[in-house]
């Protein structure tokens, strides 16, 4: 009967630990390093399929810790930015002026990429600065920095976007991959010179010890058949190795299938060797490696105080864009990975007791199957970018037409986004609601469109439906387009012959994987749908921190079993 009594009150006591967010409170109870991980379009299925495969680091995550298998990201445009941006915000992108990778922003009347500052240039070089200071509000580093002020937060990534996103507003450092000069840089927002450590990375040179190294398959033809389709050389892939226009339309020159390498030609090691470096799986490795280099030369979790270290792997994105998430290169790039995850955890873990890790991954969206390969499974599937660009020159010369104004009426026109002059509108004496009739009624006579939201339903967008909420999400009452239009479920519209992509409001792009491992956290399988704005609540209350009033998601802690 003591023992029944003794292992119910520590069972008790591991249910207070985890949702307090510590043993006790104080930081000598807390994990020393939370490392939070992105797989750029890791699409939610793709750790269950690839399970049983998994030897390394993968491995580790599926079998031992929470994982979350109904995670989506609660908003329209899953793209890249907005993705990354929701991961360790808790809040919806759009509310944080951040609409998409490029947007144009009607309060200032221009296109502007989604982390650029013209007043924060990049160390050492002239042109478009980056830095986090367009987003409107905070994330999870800088929640734990208010908190610790001693506490280290440190984000690195292959693309600018992922690590300044996931980095915050007041990390210690935000470093990113040059697809130009092949080294990891940073800008004058966040230190005004490097750290010798980070020049001593970069002149390693690390992408070219990769020169002439092959992409090869790694295992025997049934693996691949047997976790994606049949065929290596599917003819809408598209080449990794060149990715260049003229090898799509050309069958002599097209050769998407493994092996793949770097085909810089005579150039030898010049932006373009260093740009294609960018798109295979050989950047993750690298990656991994800086992050780790920053984590020693930091002293990351070595006292009392939680550190954080983001990592934003990025290849799987560019790979799912052209082979698909079925594709034989994605069955080998998730070996891979979890073979380059597994070598960054030791070595951290040689530093820092595994006990003291607080490990969490997860993706910044999904992606869709090859529009051809769901034609084939009886799904209205369509690659619609040609359409769709036809459909906006004739609307857009149609209200010109009908209403008698000049193209000056229009702000920014895109294929699903309209920002209207409202002063030119004043002058024409044309009422909203009127033209948004007209708009509405040519849009939804389209095959593709499946709806229409203008910016007064988003503005209320409690009266709207649950697909006219996500597009809510992705909206801002300033910046945001005056209509914005949504496909249809299946349709990639894009001018490419070749390739897949994301960035729709469905499952495929909305659901993403999102797992949590570290000392007192069981395995288990959580199958209640949460959303990707509730992952930084989740970890604050892991680390006892407060977070601001204006969150969007909210802590699921309570939803894991002890």
């Amino acid at each position: 009967m003591r023992l029944i009594k003794l292992s119910l009150l520590a069972g008790i006591s591991l249910v207070i630990l985890l949702c307090c967010g510590g043993k006790s409170g104080q930081t000598s109870d807390l994990p020393k390093l939370v490392v939070f991980i992105s797989l750029d379009s890791w699409r939610g299925d793709l750790p269950g399929r690839f399970q049983p495969y998994y030897t390394g680091g993968l491995q580790r995550f599926t079998e031992n810790a929470a994982w979350f298998t109904n995670t989506v990201h609660h908003h329209a445009s899953t793209a890249t930015g907005p993705g990354h941006l929701t991961l360790l915000s808790g809040r919806h992108h759009g509310s944080m002026g951040i609409l998409a990778n490029n947007y144009f922003d009607k309060s200032q009347g221009r296109n502007f990429y989604c982390v650029e500052d013209e007043a924060s240039p990049i160390i050492g070089q002239s042109g478009r600065g980056t830095s986090y200071r367009r987003v409107e509000g905070t994330s999870l580093g800088d929640w734990l920095k208010k908190t610790h002020p001693s506490a280290k937060v440190f984000s690195v990534s292959g693309k600018d976007r992922a690590a300044v996103l996931m980095g915050g507003k007041n990390p210690d450092g935000a470093y990113w991959y040059d697809w130009d000069l092949g080294n990891f840089i940073t800008s004058k927002y966040y230190m005004e010179t490097y750290p010798d450590y980070i020049d001593e990375f970069n002149q390693q040179n690390y992408p070219a010890g990769y020169r002439g190294v092959r992409w090869e398959k790694s295992q025997p033809e049934s693996y691949y058949q047997s976790v994606g389709r049949s065929e290596d050389d599917y003819f809408y892939e598209r080449d990794i190795s060149r990715r260049t226009s003229d090898s799509e339309k050309n069958p002599d020159r097209h050769n998407p299938s493994f092996p793949h390498y770097i085909s810089s030609g005579d150039s030898g090691l010049s932006h373009t060797y260093y740009g294609q470096f960018g798109f295979m799986p050989f950047l993750d490795e690298v990656t991994l490696q800086l992050a780790e280099r920053i984590s020693a030369e930091e002293n990351l979790g070595v006292d009392e105080v939680p550190d954080l270290l983001i990592v934003g792997i990025s290849s799987m994105d560019i790979i799912t864009h052209c082979t698909g998430p079925n594709g034989h290169e994605t069955a080998e790039l998730e070996l891979l990975l979890d073979q380059y995850l597994e070598t960054f955890m030791i070595k951290l873990e040689t530093r820092i007791p595994k006990s003291d890790i607080l490990y969490a991954i997860s993706s910044d969206h999904g992606c869709m199957d090859m529009p051809e390969m769901l034609q084939e499974q009886g799904l209205p599937a369509h690659r619609g970018g040609p359409t769709a660009r036809a459909f906006r020159d004739s609307l857009k010369q149609a209200v010109q037409i009908k209403y008698g104004v000049d193209d000056d009426i229009f702000l920014s026109y895109g294929m699903l986004d309209i920002y209207i002059s409202d002063s030119v509108l004043t002058d024409a004496g044309i009422e909203f609601s009127d033209l948004d009739a007209f708009i509405r009624t040519e849009a939804l006579q389209q095959h593709w469109v499946q709806a229409v939201y203008n910016r007064d339903e988003l503005t209320r967008h409690s009266d709207l439906d649950t697909l006219g909420q996500l597009v809510a999400h992705s909206w801002h009452p300033e910046k945001g387009p005056d209509w914005h239009i949504v496909p249809k479920q299946y349709q990639y519209l894009t001018s490419l012959p070749k390739g897949t992509g994301h960035g729709q409001p469905y499952y495929y792009d909305m659901h993403v994987p999102w797992m949590i491992m570290g000392d007192g956290i069981s395995a288990q399988k959580i199958s209640q749908r949460v959303r990707t704005i509730d992952i930084a609540p989740t970890l604050a209350e892991l680390l006892n921190l407060k977070v601001p009033d204006n969150l969007d998601g909210h802590s699921v802690l309570s939803m894991i079993e002890h």
